[in-house]
């Protein structure tokens, strides 16, 4: 038997758990219908084999139905069995072998009713893993397709105005890092809408988070943001080191968010990072704009969220500032 049939017939077993009346109403109509195959085989079969149809009854219930119709369908048979088939017939005053006849038959019949109830488990343990499988696949398949895309605009965005290969390897490595310390973040729950401070600070743990004050509730975006976002503060840290408040001993850069609707908005400069700010976010996920202002470079970006990992639905609002002397 190939291992494709053995999938089929274990995804065709049942399995779900059914209600006790349920279960119950089964368990009747089987015993009737094992019953009555009794009294058609008894001018065949005599009077010896009293349970020679229950036992298939009760394995049929317990598959079908669960543990609880497997009992019901042992206890309905053994009265019926009782009644009509042990010595004495039609009579509920059982002699000791009649009796020992019927103990053999509970036995039996309740060693059938666990290994049933167990494969019902098994079944369920299976049907549940395929289907959980599935879904991570293609979850898989599409959160990687995202990241290819994403490392396909950087190294686009990243030779562009280059012709040195060691001053593009340095960058683009760089920028590579800082996307994979993003899907570290997206990783760690990737049930959950990634954590925006979690992000955050993972992003800016290389420039030294001391010099970054962060301000805002807890917020969940979802992972393509996650991965944008990561890339734009990495470009702004990148900048605040080169030509803004990082570049000297005493500036710092501000990052704060909050709700806002159903979007969120921050704040930072040009060259390469205000190309991706430009870029980065499809024009139905997210949008950024740069200000240069005398008081300091001011980035502003817009983008959707997941859901709040704390609170109510909602999406806010982040702005980054960059401050120094």
């Amino acid at each position: 038997m190939s291992p494709d049939t053995v999938k089929r017939i274990i995804a065709g077993m049942p399995y779900k758990q059914v209600r006790t009346l349920h279960a119950i109403a089964v368990a009747c109509i089987l015993v009737a219908i094992a019953a009555g195959a009794r009294f058609v085989l008894g001018p065949v079969i005599g009077d010896g084999f009293a349970f020679i149809t229950f036992f298939p009854v009760v394995l049929i219930a317990t598959v079908v139905a669960g543990a609880a119709a497997g009992l019901s369908a042992l206890v309905l048979s053994s009265i019926v069995t009782s009644y009509f088939w042990l010595s004495p017939v039609w009579s509920f005053a059982l002699t000791s072998d009649a009796l020992a006849a019927l103990a053999a038959y509970w036995f039996a019949s309740a060693l059938m009713i666990v290994v049933a109830t167990l494969l019902r488990v098994i079944v369920a343990h299976l049907v549940e893993s395929e289907a959980r499988a599935h879904v991570l696949a293609h979850e898989m398949k599409h959160r990687v397709g995202n990241v290819l895309a994403v490392i396909q605009a950087i190294a686009r965005q990243t030779s562009r105005g280059r012709t040195l290969l060691e001053e593009f390897n340095q960058v683009f490595q760089d920028r590579l890092a800082a996307l994979a310390r993003a899907q570290d973040v997206i990783q760690e729950n990737p049930n959950f809408p990634t954590n925006l401070r979690q992000l955050v600070e993972r992003i800016t743990q290389p420039f030294g988070q001391r010099r970054f004050v962060l301000g805002g509730p807890h917020i969940g975006i979802d992972p393509v943001t996650a991965s944008s976002l990561a890339l734009l503060i990495h470009e702004l840290g990148t900048n605040a080191m080169k030509y803004g408040a990082l570049s000297n001993a005493t500036g710092t850069v501000s990052l704060s968010w909050m709700k806002d609707g159903d979007r969120v908005v921050a704040t930072a400069r040009s060259g390469f990072g205000s190309k991706l700010l430009q870029t980065a976010f499809p024009p139905d996920v997210g949008e950024a704009r740069i200000d240069y202002a005398e008081a300091g470079v001011r980035c502003s970006i817009s983008f959707g969220l997941a859901a709040p990992i704390a609170d109510a639905p909602s999406v806010g609002s982040a702005m980054a500032r960059a401050t120094g002397s």
